[in-house]
């Protein structure tokens, strides 16, 4: 490959008005502000820093702070893991990673030049990028460069092995004739861009793209990593603001569901350039058995989890006939299977270690996205990033209601404060920018220990609340997920 065709990584760096010619002018008196490097979603597969639900200028200026949004490689350009690369280089596959790292870096070694204090980074990622965040605690090169995270989105999960990243860079190979192992190397390194992202894009190969437990630089994975109480106290000792949609996976999972048909359009889901005809898909009672039964292959009781959503939604046992609902239920059990209950596990374990952690719900559905979708994981985004943009700002977007604008102002305001070591509760640069009433996850006022801060419009009645949902403690703990 040639080198100017992979030479992607980028940073958009905002700040607030002036904070860069003053720091640049070596202005008396200069304050530092709080860095935040966001790392885009995506599934590692598709998004930009470039795209226009990723600028941070309104954030950096309600949070009075620096935000760097980094670009890194995607697909097989970012994930490839191959024998011959790993015969070669020691390890393979989590270039992407790497980029992200040689980011964070930078920032660490460039931030003053902004206006930014490079002893106060928070590492911020949305779904993807959120387990990158993640990743990075696992990564030690990586951990110097930061000390708190925001995850929005995302949580821990079980990683392949570089073993079984290989196996999928076998028939990446093999589809770009690189499959005879004597010149694998040589075959590779001498393709141009587009073959290998058409390689990666074929049907059954966009979506297995992704990050390995290589020993080199993933040592291990998260759930081990966490469980080192005197390396989570070192690797992010400012501990860690999580936040997910109430109806979190809606969005992603009716693009997937509705052009499974073909590759192309599966990489139209991951919202590359979203179809303007509506994402909300309806599918059978036996179809929602079915999708619960593959997706949750792991679990220890799959039946046992449709019956539990099938309830939940009054849903018959069976039958062919579609329905919206049925497609709401499955929706909602990869939000708690995925998301919810990995968090609730993840930040139990943090909080042993020590750091303090939140866990945020998004409860409002904006009011320019179709209401069946609920509050999805875009809208939560959106709130954070004063972008009223649906998955894509090209093809579904709106405005805030006035109550909208004012939660995502406050919810702002909370990350502002978050990202100065305060309290996401705290008063932040505007003294009505914060979501009061925050509680500690792991806070025991809280009565299980597990607070869970919803937040809705109007904005004056959040607030913490004690919270152990059933889907976790008496459905999907006793079914050993995730089997992190």
């Amino acid at each position: 490959m040639e080198s100017s065709e992979t030479d992607c990584l980028v940073l958009n760096i905002h700040t607030p008005h002036g904070a860069a010619k003053a720091a640049a002018d070596g202005s008396q008196g200069v304050r530092s502000r709080p860095v935040m490097v966001l790392l885009h979603g995506g599934r590692f597969v598709t998004g930009g820093a470039a795209e226009q639900g990723f600028n941070a200028s309104l954030l950096a200026r309600r949070a009075d702070a620096v935000v760097v949004v980094a670009q890194y490689r995607l697909g097989a350009l970012g994930f490839l893991a191959h024998r011959a690369l790993t015969a070669a280089d020691g390890t393979s596959g989590n270039y992407g990673l790497l980029d992200q790292q040689s980011a964070l870096r930078w920032v660490y070694t460039n931030a003053a030049a902004f206006g930014g204090d490079p002893t106060q980074v928070s590492l911020w990622g949305i779904e993807a990028g959120g387990l990158s965040a993640l990743l990075h605690v696992a990564m030690p090169d990586s951990t110097e460069f930061f000390r708190r995270l925001v995850l929005q989105s995302a949580a821990w999960e079980r990683l392949p092995t570089l073993e079984q990243g290989e196996d999928t860079g076998d028939a990446a190979a093999a589809a770009m004739g690189c499959a005879d192992a004597a010149d694998a190397l040589a075959c590779l390194r001498g393709k141009s861009t587009a073959e290998v992202v058409a390689a990666a894009a074929a049907p059954g190969m966009w979506q297995r793209w992704g990050p390995v437990v290589d020993g080199v630089n993933i040592r291990a994975q998260l759930s081990q990593v966490l469980a080192d109480p005197f390396y989570v106290q070192g690797a992010i000792p400012g501990g860690v603001l999580a936040g997910l949609g109430a109806n979190d996976s809606t969005a992603d999972l009716s693009f997937l569901l509705a052009n499974a048909s073909s590759a192309a359009a599966e990489t139209t889901a991951l919202g590359s350039a979203p179809a303007a005809a509506g994402p909300v898909v309806a599918i059978s009672p036996d179809r929602f058995g079915a999708e619960v039964a593959a997706r949750f292959a792991g679990a220890a009781d799959t039946a046992a989890i449709a019956a539990f959503y099938r309830a939940l939604y009054r849903l018959p046992a069976s039958g062919s006939t579609a329905s919206v609902t049925a497609f709401q239920a499955l929706a909602q059990a990869v939000t708690d299977g995925s998301l919810l209950c990995p968090l609730r596990r993840m930040l139990s374990r943090v909080n042993r270690s020590g750091p303090d952690t939140y866990l945020y719900e998004l409860q409002h559905p904006l009011s320019f996205v179709d209401p069946r979708l609920g509050s999805s994981g875009s809208e939560a985004a959106a709130l954070a990033l004063g972008q009223p943009c649906f998955l894509s700002c090209g093809h579904y977007s709106g405005a805030f209601l006035q109550g909208e604008q004012t939660l995502s102002d406050r919810l702002m305001g909370s990350l502002a404060a978050f990202v100065r070591g305060q309290p996401p509760s705290a008063t932040g640069p505007e003294s009505e920018s914060a979501v009061r009433r925050w509680a500690r996850f792991g806070d025991p006022a809280a009565g299980a220990g597990e607070a869970l801060v919803r937040l809705d419009v109007p904005v004056s009645t959040p607030g913490s609340v004690t919270d152990s949902p059933a889907a976790c403690s008496k459905l999907w703990d006793a079914q050993g997920w995730p089997a992190a």
